[in-house]
Protein backbone atom coordinates (compact mmCIF):
# COMPACT_ATOMS: atom_id res chain seq x y z
CA UNK A 1 0.00 0.00 0.00
CA UNK A 2 1.51 3.49 -1.09
CA UNK A 3 1.67 5.78 1.80
CA UNK A 4 1.11 9.74 1.09
CA UNK A 5 4.59 11.35 0.62
CA UNK A 6 5.61 14.81 0.00
CA UNK A 7 8.78 15.71 -1.33
CA UNK A 8 11.71 16.93 0.93
CA UNK A 9 12.75 20.43 -0.01
CA UNK A 10 16.40 19.26 0.12
CA UNK A 11 17.91 23.00 -1.41
CA UNK A 12 17.75 24.72 1.44
CA UNK A 13 19.83 21.85 3.46
CA UNK A 14 22.90 22.84 1.21
CA UNK A 15 22.56 25.88 4.12
CA UNK A 16 24.74 28.81 3.65
CA UNK A 17 28.70 28.46 2.96
CA UNK A 18 30.13 29.97 5.07
CA UNK A 19 33.17 30.79 3.14
CA UNK A 20 31.27 33.14 1.51
CA UNK A 21 30.65 34.91 5.07
CA UNK A 22 34.07 34.75 6.11
CA UNK A 23 35.58 35.95 3.08
CA UNK A 24 35.40 39.59 3.54
CA UNK A 25 36.50 39.00 7.05
CA UNK A 26 40.44 39.07 5.86
CA UNK A 27 42.26 42.58 6.63
CA UNK A 28 43.98 43.92 4.08
CA UNK A 29 46.85 44.05 5.94
CA UNK A 30 47.44 40.31 6.33
CA UNK A 31 49.66 38.43 4.87
CA UNK A 32 47.95 36.20 1.69
CA UNK A 33 44.24 36.40 2.55
CA UNK A 34 42.24 33.00 2.00
CA UNK A 35 38.91 32.05 1.28
CA UNK A 36 37.21 30.44 4.15
CA UNK A 37 40.21 31.96 6.69
CA UNK A 38 40.51 34.46 8.60
CA UNK A 39 44.02 34.48 9.72
CA UNK A 40 44.92 31.22 10.20
CA UNK A 41 41.54 29.84 11.34
CA UNK A 42 39.27 27.91 9.57
CA UNK A 43 36.03 27.74 8.38
CA UNK A 44 34.38 24.88 10.02
CA UNK A 45 33.37 23.76 6.00
CA UNK A 46 37.34 23.49 5.47
CA UNK A 47 37.97 21.97 8.35
CA UNK A 48 35.40 19.03 7.72
CA UNK A 49 36.32 19.19 4.12
CA UNK A 50 39.84 18.11 4.89
CA UNK A 51 39.20 15.50 7.43
CA UNK A 52 41.26 12.82 5.57
CA UNK A 53 43.62 14.96 5.15
CA UNK A 54 44.15 16.39 8.84
CA UNK A 55 43.55 13.07 9.73
CA UNK A 56 40.18 13.83 11.94
CA UNK A 57 38.38 11.25 13.93
CA UNK A 58 34.71 10.69 13.93
CA UNK A 59 34.33 12.03 17.47
CA UNK A 60 35.76 15.50 15.84
CA UNK A 61 33.85 15.87 12.99
CA UNK A 62 30.83 14.75 15.69
CA UNK A 63 32.09 17.88 17.71
CA UNK A 64 32.71 20.27 15.08
CA UNK A 65 29.25 19.67 13.73
CA UNK A 66 27.66 20.30 17.02
CA UNK A 67 29.51 23.94 17.38
CA UNK A 68 28.05 24.54 13.93
CA UNK A 69 24.60 23.88 14.56
CA UNK A 70 24.80 25.45 18.26
CA UNK A 71 25.92 28.85 17.39
CA UNK A 72 24.65 28.27 13.09
CA UNK A 73 21.05 29.99 14.25
CA UNK A 74 22.59 33.00 15.62
CA UNK A 75 25.03 33.38 12.72
CA UNK A 76 22.20 33.33 10.09
CA UNK A 77 20.26 35.60 12.62
CA UNK A 78 23.31 37.73 12.19
CA UNK A 79 23.51 37.77 8.75
CA UNK A 80 19.70 38.46 8.13
CA UNK A 81 20.80 41.98 10.13
CA UNK A 82 23.24 42.59 8.25
CA UNK A 83 21.69 42.37 4.93
CA UNK A 84 18.28 44.05 6.55
CA UNK A 85 20.82 47.23 7.13
CA UNK A 86 22.41 46.96 4.15
CA UNK A 87 18.94 47.22 2.56
CA UNK A 88 18.01 50.20 4.46
CA UNK A 89 20.93 51.69 3.58
CA UNK A 90 20.53 51.43 -0.04
CA UNK A 91 17.06 52.40 -0.05
CA UNK A 92 17.43 55.58 1.51
CA UNK A 93 20.34 56.61 -0.21
CA UNK A 94 18.13 56.33 -3.13
CA UNK A 95 15.91 59.41 -1.79
CA UNK A 96 16.25 62.73 -4.09
CA UNK A 97 17.12 64.15 -0.97
CA UNK A 98 19.72 63.16 1.37
CA UNK A 99 21.12 64.39 5.01
CA UNK A 100 24.06 63.55 5.91
CA UNK A 101 23.84 62.97 9.41
CA UNK A 102 20.57 60.35 8.76
CA UNK A 103 22.98 58.47 6.15
CA UNK A 104 25.05 58.18 9.09
CA UNK A 105 22.87 56.66 11.31
CA UNK A 106 21.91 53.93 8.63
CA UNK A 107 26.12 53.24 8.64
CA UNK A 108 26.50 53.60 12.21
CA UNK A 109 23.80 50.53 12.22
CA UNK A 110 24.91 48.49 9.74
CA UNK A 111 28.79 49.03 11.25
CA UNK A 112 27.07 47.45 14.13
CA UNK A 113 25.69 44.69 12.66
CA UNK A 114 28.75 43.62 10.55
CA UNK A 115 30.35 43.50 13.81
CA UNK A 116 27.87 41.33 15.80
CA UNK A 117 28.25 39.24 12.79
CA UNK A 118 31.69 39.14 12.63
CA UNK A 119 31.85 38.53 16.33
CA UNK A 120 29.85 35.35 15.88
CA UNK A 121 31.26 33.56 12.78
CA UNK A 122 34.85 34.32 13.98
CA UNK A 123 33.92 32.51 17.55
CA UNK A 124 32.89 29.44 15.94
CA UNK A 125 36.53 29.32 14.00
CA UNK A 126 37.50 29.77 17.06
CA UNK A 127 35.73 27.31 18.95
CA UNK A 128 36.52 24.55 15.70
CA UNK A 129 40.53 25.30 16.10
CA UNK A 130 40.53 24.29 19.51
CA UNK A 131 39.04 21.09 18.58
CA UNK A 132 42.44 20.33 16.20
CA UNK A 133 45.33 18.98 17.84
CA UNK A 134 48.62 20.88 16.81
CA UNK A 135 50.04 19.17 14.22
CA UNK A 136 46.52 19.19 12.65
CA UNK A 137 46.41 22.88 12.80
CA UNK A 138 50.24 22.86 11.30
CA UNK A 139 48.59 20.23 8.57
CA UNK A 140 46.21 22.49 7.68
CA UNK A 141 48.93 25.44 7.41
CA UNK A 142 50.80 23.20 4.95
CA UNK A 143 47.58 22.65 2.77
CA UNK A 144 46.50 26.48 3.04
CA UNK A 145 50.43 27.60 1.85
CA UNK A 146 50.36 24.84 -1.28
CA UNK A 147 47.28 26.28 -2.67
CA UNK A 148 45.20 22.68 -2.31
CA UNK A 149 42.68 24.55 -0.47
CA UNK A 150 41.74 26.89 -2.95
CA UNK A 151 41.27 23.38 -5.36
CA UNK A 152 39.05 21.70 -2.93
CA UNK A 153 37.18 24.87 -2.91
CA UNK A 154 36.64 25.29 -6.43
CA UNK A 155 35.56 21.54 -7.00
CA UNK A 156 33.36 22.49 -3.97
CA UNK A 157 31.92 25.24 -6.01
CA UNK A 158 31.34 22.69 -9.42
CA UNK A 159 29.98 20.04 -7.02
CA UNK A 160 27.44 22.00 -5.52
CA UNK A 161 26.00 23.43 -8.70
CA UNK A 162 25.94 19.63 -9.77
CA UNK A 163 24.10 18.63 -7.41
CA UNK A 164 21.48 21.58 -7.04
CA UNK A 165 20.45 20.61 -10.73
CA UNK A 166 20.06 16.89 -9.81
CA UNK A 167 18.56 17.63 -6.88
CA UNK A 168 15.62 20.21 -8.88
CA UNK A 169 15.84 17.14 -11.60
CA UNK A 170 15.04 14.83 -8.16
CA UNK A 171 12.26 17.27 -6.59
CA UNK A 172 10.41 17.08 -10.10
CA UNK A 173 10.87 13.17 -9.73
CA UNK A 174 9.14 13.17 -6.60
CA UNK A 175 6.27 15.48 -6.99
CA UNK A 176 5.03 13.11 -10.16
CA UNK A 177 5.12 10.18 -7.58
CA UNK A 178 3.32 12.23 -4.63
CA UNK A 179 0.63 12.93 -7.61
CA UNK A 180 0.10 9.63 -7.73
CA UNK A 181 0.36 8.59 -4.35
CA UNK A 182 3.53 8.32 -3.69
CA UNK A 183 7.13 6.86 -4.70
CA UNK A 184 7.92 3.31 -4.71
CA UNK A 185 9.27 2.24 -1.47
CA UNK A 186 13.35 2.32 -2.93
CA UNK A 187 12.74 5.63 -4.13
CA UNK A 188 11.30 7.39 -1.09
CA UNK A 189 14.41 5.14 1.31
CA UNK A 190 16.74 7.16 -1.16
CA UNK A 191 15.15 10.43 -0.63
CA UNK A 192 15.67 10.50 2.84
CA UNK A 193 19.56 9.33 2.64
CA UNK A 194 20.08 12.37 0.47
CA UNK A 195 18.31 14.57 2.88
CA UNK A 196 20.81 13.31 5.54
CA UNK A 197 23.70 13.39 3.42
CA UNK A 198 23.02 16.92 3.22
CA UNK A 199 22.55 17.48 6.39
CA UNK A 200 25.99 16.13 7.33
CA UNK A 201 27.69 18.02 4.46
CA UNK A 202 28.66 14.89 2.94
CA UNK A 203 28.02 16.52 -0.35
CA UNK A 204 29.72 13.48 -2.49
CA UNK A 205 27.94 11.08 -0.99
CA UNK A 206 24.65 13.09 -1.31
CA UNK A 207 26.43 13.43 -5.33
CA UNK A 208 26.34 9.17 -5.57
CA UNK A 209 23.12 8.75 -3.97
CA UNK A 210 21.15 11.30 -6.35
CA UNK A 211 22.71 9.97 -9.34
CA UNK A 212 21.18 6.63 -8.28
CA UNK A 213 17.95 7.86 -7.09
CA UNK A 214 17.81 9.76 -10.69
CA UNK A 215 18.82 6.07 -12.40
CA UNK A 216 16.09 4.27 -10.64
CA UNK A 217 13.34 6.86 -11.38
CA UNK A 218 14.56 6.86 -14.81
CA UNK A 219 13.46 2.96 -15.02
CA UNK A 220 10.31 3.32 -13.67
Amino acid sequence: MNRRFDPPSLLPALGVFFIAVVAGFAQSESPEPHPGFVGRLASPEIVVGLREQLGLSEKQVRQIHLVHEHIGAKAEAANREVKKRTDALNGYLENAEIDAGEAEGFLDRLSKAEAAAKRIHIGIMIEVDGLLTKEQREKLAQLRASGEIQEMIERGNALQKRIQTKVKKFQEQLQVYADLGGPPYRIAELAEKIGAAMKEKDLKEADKLLDKALAESDEK
